[in-house]
């Protein structure tokens, strides 16, 4: 018995995800001549056009298919950013499909921003599909969470959904390039600071999102991307209350396991009417998907810059839409929401040369030639599996567990048929890893045989 103890121990720790603090970065952290997105840091203000620009070669999921240089100039309905910003119950926005009608499997790689308010240079939730947010800010993380009328973002009506995060199963990130700030983390101290390690889950009309802080000693183990099949109650335990808005402080849950859904204490929280937070929003998407035809795609494409060193595109010249200076200061608190004009993403730098153009078009929409969801694997982080939780089961492969009412509901729970092909491929470099140990623990077992 002994002896099968030692080399199930040794599985596990083949298998696990390790905790600990974020992946080293690349040296120096906004070298972009590294074209993988993991392991880069970027100031807000020198965001680069793309932050992935990994070349064709083995099972490539395609290029990067939105931007990250994200202003005036290409916000709106059809933008294409994918610069990702949580400050505030106020002030943060969601993943959502670019097209409507889209089940979170077929678009995880080409997911974009949608916004609680312009200013973010992405799309804007549509009024009345938040009806119920919570925004908590913890020693380690911040994080925010909800119920929200998913088909208002793209997403199809009654898709479970699943997870998006900074890893992805190539090492590229869910949506590929995806960069994500918040200026509430811990080590923000009120400026637009990059989580580099991050997850966020969509589906079931419900969201939740956590941005791990970068100073965080268990940033991966508190933000981990292994457990995509089991949903927002697992992986960010809050109280997921419909029609309540309020903005507290609150506890580090423990690290996300199978079976843990306790929610970790909040205090000083402050409550809210959605009117004062979301005013009138935007309207709902015009576009619509006809059954047995493909949703209408973007059309336009930015033109990436011309040289220069990275810095985000001018903005517009004579106009009144050009972005303000970054928000300074504690207006992060999660106990009242930001005021003033906090909410929009800093001016770009000024001086210098080669700063590139604004993307053309004023569309926002993705450069021409990029990935569709047809070339992805459904199913999140699909090196990185385990069971799933009662009643996490999906269409997509990569399923949210969450019930309407922000729970699992064990007399729904249904039996999985199985991985999907995304779910069967082994990550990258996590897969190497494992099989080392995994040889490692056999051979101990033999031994002690």
């Amino acid at each position: 018995m002994s002896r099968f103890i030692l080399f199930s121990t040794l599985i596990a720790a083949a298998l696990a995800q390790p905790d600990g603090p974020n992946d080293p970065l690349n040296n120096p952290p906004d070298d972009t001549s590294n074209p993988m997105m993991r392991g880069k840091a970027f100031p807000y203000n020198k965001l680069p056009y793309q932050s992935d620009t990994s070349p064709e070669q083995g099972d490539w999921r395609g290029p990067q298919s939105g931007y990250n240089q994200c202003n005036a100039t290409t916000e709106g309905q059809n933008s294409m950013c994918q610069t990702l910003i949580v400050n505030s119950i106020e002030d943060f926005c969601v993943w959502g499909p670019p097209n409507p009608n889209t089940l979170v499997g077929d678009a995880e790689g080409e997911m974009v921003i949608w916004c609680t308010k312009p200013g973010r240079g992405g799309r804007v939730i549509p009024s009345g599909a938040l009806t119920g947010v919570q925004f908590i800010r913890t020693p380690s993380y911040v994080e925010v969470t909800g119920h929200i009328d998913q088909k208002m973002i793209n997403i199809k009506d009654g898709d479970e959904g699943g997870e998006l995060d900074s890893g992805g199963q190539d090492n590229r990130g869910n949506p590929i390039g995806a960069l994500v700030y918040s200026n509430s983390m811990p080590s923000s101290h009120g400026q637009l600071t990059q989580s580099r390690t991050w997850h966020a889950f969509m589906g079931s009309n419900i969201f939740c999102q956590k941005l791990c802080d970068p100073k965080a000693p268990n940033a991966r183990g508190l933000c981990r991307h292994e457990l995509d099949e089991a949903g927002c109650d697992v992986n960010v335990p809050a109280a997921y209350r419909d029609n309540v808005f309020e903005s507290c402080l609150g506890d580090d849950q423990a690290s996300p396991q199978i079976g843990k859904t306790d929610i970790p204490a909040s205090s000083s929280c402050t409550t809210y009417a959605s009117t004062e937070l979301y005013g009138a929003g935007a309207a709902a998407p015009t576009g619509t998907a006809v059954p047995g035809d493909s949703a209408p795609q973007q059309t336009a494409a930015p033109a990436p810059p011309t040289g220069g060193s990275g810095a985000p595109p001018a903005p517009p010249t004579g106009g009144s839409g050009a972005p303000p200076a970054p928000p300074t200061g504690g207006s992060g608190a999660p106990s009242a929401p930001p005021t003033g004009g906090s909410g929009a993403p800093p001016a770009p730098p000024t001086g210098g040369s080669g700063t590139p153009a604004p993307p053309t078009g004023g569309s926002g929409a993705p450069p021409t030639g990029g990935s569709t969801g047809g070339s992805n694997s459904p199913g999140g982080t699909a090196g990185d599996k385990t069971p799933s939780a009662p009643g996490s089961s999906s269409s997509s492969g990569s399923s949210s567990s969450t019930s309407s009412s922000g729970a699992s509901d064990p007399s729904k729970a249904q039996d999985n048929t199985g991985p999907t092909a995304g779910n069967a491929a082994v990550g990258v470099a996590h897969g190497s890893v494992a099989a080392s140990l995994f040889a490692v623990g056999c051979a101990a077992a033999m031994i002690l045989l």
